[in-house]
């Protein structure tokens, strides 16, 4: 388990260290930022990049490890879903790359990813906003709920976390991605009042935490340590039998 978190301190120091020298050099000069955020620039092409690497490194774990999908299961086919998951929400479901793909039209919102569903649903609160109360009240009300009762069985959430992350250590690496990605998401849609060269790059250095946790899951696969004692135990044993 400590070699574990230190490689995800190594990945999230990693993502951190590209966040701050990306924020830092379009403060120096806005020219670099606009560079690196044209269309096939390196923070476009790098998350595509990085979400298509992990893709295929999932479809390969999956194929020739058939050993760890056995004991990882649900983890493994994680990686190559969230690979193509994201790169289809980066890339408009690939109208980027040419594929004839057009999404629907949702109350005057064209779905060209997940998130288009928030201004869709703001779109709807302006024409029904009966309905969209509903939905909000219900939405807070399950939240609320949800809140009071990890708040009232904290010790057993707390226990219950650290024995899941301790088994699943490449969750942690979606949970910060997952928290990069949205506040890039919030920033699209105008909830932070950020420019959106730092939506780019919170898109980025997520992309880096998800293709990092690749190497928590291969890292983690190895036999215990006390497995490989014992089969080493047992063959030397086997061999001093024989001897005798």
């Amino acid at each position: 388990m400590k070699s574990t978190l230190q490689l995800f301190r190594i990945a999230l120091a990693t993502a951190l260290m590209i966040l701050v020298v990306l924020v830092l050099a379009n403060l120096m000069d806005s020219r670099i930022g606009a560079r690196l955020t044209a269309h096939g620039g390196f923070l476009d092409s790098g998350s595509d990049s990085l979400y298509f690497l992990t893709f295929m490194a999932g479809i390969a774990l999956i194929v020739f490890n058939k050993s760890l999908l056995q004991r990882k299961g649900w983890l493994v086919l994680m990686v190559p879903f969230a690979g193509v998951f994201l790169l289809l929400e980066e890339s408009g479901f690939g109208r980027a790359y040419g594929m004839p793909f057009s999404g629907p039209v949702i109350y005057g919102k064209k779905m060209d990813s997940f998130h288009d569903l928030i201004e869709a649903f703001a779109n709807m609160a302006a024409i029904h906003p009966l309905q969209a109360s509903i939905v909000t009240g219900i939405i807070l009300l399950s939240t609320v709920i949800l809140v009071y009762l990890a708040f009232k069985n904290i010790q057993w959430v707390k226990e219950k976390s650290a024995i899941f992350l301790e088994k699943h250590p490449a969750v942690l690496y979606y949970m910060t991605a997952f928290v990069m990605l949205l506040t890039a998401q919030l920033i699209d849609i105008g909830l932070i009042s950020l420019h959106f060269y730092y939506e780019e790059v919170l898109e980025f250095t997520g992309a880096v935490m998800v293709f990092f946790s690749l190497f928590t899951i291969m890292e983690t696969s190895a036999p215990p340590v006390a497995i490989l004692n014992r089969n080493t135990a047992r063959q030397q044993h086997d061999v001093v039998m024989e001897k005798s």
